[in-house]
């Protein structure tokens, strides 16, 4: 008695016929499992549980931020709230700034951010190396893992360790976990001063509370408010804190701007998947359709028990195996590709998007499992007993209808959905075009940038600010190719700092607010509409001058040169200051976002508390402009700063081209998606009309011998063909076409901005479909349409 494994040889034989059946099903299921790995991984790093241990009982307080998920106390109302009532613990962090770090001879511009005693021990987090207790917290720093890995050597005696901030000397108290990140990618943790906390009104804390168990944040809120409303503290001008007081658990807070993106695209990805298995099905019954002589000989001559469920099993994991084999390398490529365009607000941890060994085990189910329910389908279609009643039925291998109505349906199917997808893609690649067409509003070319930190410890006084301001700007004109340089505590595309103004009105709003020197409008390359720039006439002495944009005339007042500006901040002295310029509008939060009003200030005259506030959060960048692509190179740029201002240390050189990016980089990213995830429904539309095609036509060869006898020529048979091919996707186009635009209201986001989808959409992606069905069915119709029928019939009368 012959075993299942004496069948093996001829079983994996059969896996080849007909030729390329396993590489063009590999790859079909491939192209599937690309979309859904990458995809998923994209779901698993930004909408998995957040690194903390008690992070479903954390909860963000505060009023609400200018991104509604998010939220930001004040320190004077944090210090007056204490520890929320229903909370075990909280803690409160600045956002990130840039510091100063001296470690050993090295020195570097590093990103820190301030967080009191509470913050770490709310969150959960430990640190990966035994803290030593006896260092007080005031003094002590914690360094990220990558900065201890880089910098540190990863030196497991690093504890204890003295490292210069800002000129002040600190103690390295331990080292943060691998994937610690919250809101922003920092280098180390310093401490915050409590010192004068109850005295400043600006929102710009992260503040955190762990909640006991069993408590809502609804019920915080609702005693915060009341907490706050018996205080009696003054409110910001302008603002209704209290009102906007809240809570935000803080799973919401980080997933809440990736959600919607990341589900639409894991979405697309499992249409892609459902295509490729539905052409997987297809060529499994064409395969069987096209053995079905082999297999009746084989039923009727007693070829039944295991012999029959042999091939089916090892279909299904070949075919498994090449579609991993094709699969994962190309999900690897495509997040790769996508990480870039990822926005920092949208990450969990600050360990890289990759492939994980989870994304990689479910990659694995799923081709086991479309794989296997491919076989089982593309089976039940073709099962022996009808084979063999129909071949001894008619005397041939022909198709039943109930088959035939089967595989157009599939075709109707994927190609509706890759239609539908293909509409999304190329609307979003139309919409992106028009936004890389918007103008920002600044020259590009030849300028760049590096940013300092001159902090307070090294550069206690305004007037060391601008000693130092002068002498880079004046050695940064030294270099050869420079043609202006400047300093800015602003640049065109960034988050923007903002500072409150006295309206015309006697109303107080928020505006954009920047400080520069002279040089700095002309460096950043923004045109001057009326009036002159920022000047080297314009001192402390001087009576007080602004510069503002467009904007600022549109929107707030539209005197322009000669009005006055008047600042409402509640440090320094609001002194009124008279507009001598006005600027062409900048996209600071990108190209499709509404211009901002905007006001510059001189370096010179700024008030002294006030830029002790300022210099707090907002950088301050080294600008220079040539003629050339890069005006001054990086090294040369870091050694300008360091041989004018020895403390400072320099960040990254960046060009303007690369800050232009940043406009545009969530359409882009969007845009890339969507073409991405077009290309494979199409790709696999296409695969699955070929093979449907290929069955047609193979099955249809008796027809086609009596026309040609009947006297139609080649070019007659290849036209029926083609029109019979095409006609089985045109149903699917109008479906896909019609569905677009009845989704295209439910997936409006901020985040998914998709574009209109008009009638050049339409049209496009009407001729691009056609033009690809066309394509995929003109294989097999061409070689119909030449074969001679006499060896048609010779065939027929063989298999009589």
């Amino acid at each position: 008695m012959r075993s299942p494994v004496d069948g093996l040889p001829r079983a994996w034989r059969a896996l080849w016929r007909p030729r390329c059946f396993l590489p063009l099903a590999s790859l079909t299921l491939g192209i599937g499992l690309a979309a859904f790995t990458s995809a998923l991984t994209m779901v698993e790093s930004l909408l998995r549980t957040p690194p903390f241990v008690h992070h479903a009982r954390i909860v963000m307080y505060g009023e609400e931020d200018r991104d509604p998920a998010s939220r930001a106390a004040s320190p004077m109302f944090y210090d007056a709230i204490g520890l929320p009532p229903g909370a075990t613990s909280h803690g409160a962090a600045q956002v990130p700034e840039s510091v100063n770090l001296r470690f050993g001879e090295r020195v570097r511009l590093a990103r820190a951010q301030r967080v009191d005693a509470g913050f770490l021990p709310t969150l959960g987090v430990p640190s990966v190396l035994p803290e030593d207790p006896s260092i007080a917290f005031e003094r002590g720093i914690m360094l990220s893992h990558a900065l201890w890995r880089d910098g540190f050597g990863a030196d497991p005696h690093v504890v204890g360790r003295p490292v210069g901030v800002n000129g002040t000397a600190m103690i390295v108290r331990g080292v943060l976990p691998s994937d610690y990140r919250l809101l922003a990618d920092i280098d180390l943790l310093i401490p915050l001063s409590a010192a004068n906390m109850s005295r400043d009104s600006a929102a710009n804390l992260i503040a955190v509370a762990r909640l006991a168990p069993g408590v809502s944040g609804d019920s915080v809120t609702r005693q915060i408010r009341a907490t706050l409303l018996a205080s009696n503290l003054p409110q910001r001008p302008g603002c209704l804190c209290v009102p906007m007081y809240g809570t935000t658990p803080l799973d919401v807070v980080l997933t809440s701007n990736a959600r919607p993106v990341v589900l639409i695209f894991f979405g697309c990805s499992l249409l892609v998947l459902a295509i490729a298995g539905m052409n997987l099905s297809n060529l499994m019954l064409t395969r069987a359709l096209q053995r079905t002589q082999e297999t009746c000989l084989t039923i009727a001559f007693g070829g039944l028990g295991w012999r029959p469920r042999l091939l089916p099993i090892l279909d299904v994991v070949a075919i498994s195996i090449g579609a991993l084999v094709i699969g994962l390398p190309i999900a690897r490529t495509l997040v790769i590709a996508v990480r870039p365009v990822v926005p920092e607000s949208w990450l969990l941890s600050a360990l890289p998007i990759d492939l994980h060994w989870r994304a990689c085990a479910a990659a694995a189910l799923a081709s086991v499992t479309v794989a296997a329910m491919s076989t089982m389908l593309g089976s039940l279609r073709a099962r022996p007993d009808q084979l063999l009643r129909m071949q001894f039925a008619s005397g041939k291998t022909s198709l039943v209808g109930l088959a035939q109505r089967a595989r157009r349906l599939l075709v109707l199917v994927q190609t509706t959905i890759a239609t539908l997808l293909l509409v999304f893609g190329v609307a979003t690649s139309s919409h992106m075009w028009r936004v890389m067409r918007i103008s920002l509003g600044f020259e590009q070319t030849g300028a760049s940038f590096v940013e300092i930190n001159p902090d307070a410890n090294q550069f206690p006084q305004i007037d060391d600010v601008r000693r130092a301001t002068d002498i880079i700007r004046v050695e940064a004109m030294s270099e050869p190719g420079v043609d202006s340089a400047g300093l800015s505590t602003w640049l065109p595309v960034s988050r923007g700092f903002f500072m409150p103004f006295r309206l015309p009105n006697g109303k107080v709003s928020y505006l954009q607010y920047g400080l520069i020197s002279p040089g700095a409008m002309e460096s950043m390359g923004i045109n001057l509409i009326a009036g002159r720039p920022i000047g080297a006439g314009d001192l402390a002495t001087t009576p007080p001058v602004a510069v503002v944009n467009q904007a600022y005339l549109d929107r707030v007042d539209s005197r322009g040169i000669g009005g006055w500006v008047t600042p409402a901040s509640p440090h320094g002295e609001n002194r009124p200051m008279r507009i001598v310029g006005v600027v062409a509008d900048t996209r600071l939060a990108g190209a499709e976002q509404a211009v901002l009003p905007a006001v510059f200030l001189p370096f010179s005259q700024v008030d002294t508390d006030v830029y002790a506030f300022v210099r707090r959060f907002a950088p301050t960048f080294v600008i220079v402009r040539g003629s050339g692509q890069e005006a001054v190179a990086a090294q040369d740029l870091q050694k300008l700063v360091r041989r004018a201002a020895p403390g400072l240390a320099t960040g990254h050189r960046q060009s303007f081209r690369q800050l232009a990016r940043q406009a545009t980089a969530q359409t882009r990213r969007n845009a890339a998606l969507a073409a991405v995830f077009a290309g494979m429904a199409l790709a696999l539309a296409c695969i699955g009309l070929y093979a449907v095609q290929s069955l047609e036509v193979t099955s249809g060869l008796r027809d086609i011998a009596l026309r040609d006898a009947l006297g139609a020529t080649p070019m007659d048979q290849l036209g029926r063909l083609l029109s019979r091919g095409l006609g089985m996707a045109m149903p699917g186009i109008a479906l896909g076409l019609v569905a677009a635009i009845i989704l295209e209201r439910n997936l409006a986001h901020p985040a998914v901005e998709t574009g209109s989808i008009d009638v050049g959409v339409v049209a496009a992606v009407a001729l691009l479909v056609m033009v690809a069905a066309l394509t995929a069915v003109a294989l097999p119709s061409l070689r119909a349409a030449v074969v001679r029928p006499a060896s048609i019939l010779r065939n027929e009368g063989t298999h009589s």
